[in-house]
């Protein structure tokens, strides 16, 4: 499992909005998704897998709970 930190809204490394990426996380549950966003431990956690009505899916996660969305995470996400 390769695991991802991006800071949106930067090119400077730790100085942007950091959000954790995880791409290809179609075998993870919720319960282990949740176990990583809080192991990261920063602001927001998104899996990306595959979406039968979109070119692919990104979920969110903070340390604490899933999320409907995240804003800098869309951003890091689709920079990744």
């Amino acid at each position: 499992m390769a695991i991802y930190q991006v800071d949106a809204f930067s090119d400077t490394p730790f100085f942007g909005n950091p959000t954790a990426i995880v791409l290809d996380a179609e075998d993870y549950t919720d319960i282990l998704k949740q176990y990583i966003a809080s192991e990261m431990n920063l602001p927001i956690t998104s899996f990306v897998t595959k979406s039968e009505k979109a070119d692919f899916k990104v979920e969110f996660f903070t340390p604490k709970k899933r999320i409907p969305i995240g804003g800098h995470a869309t951003i890091a996400t689709f920079w990744l």
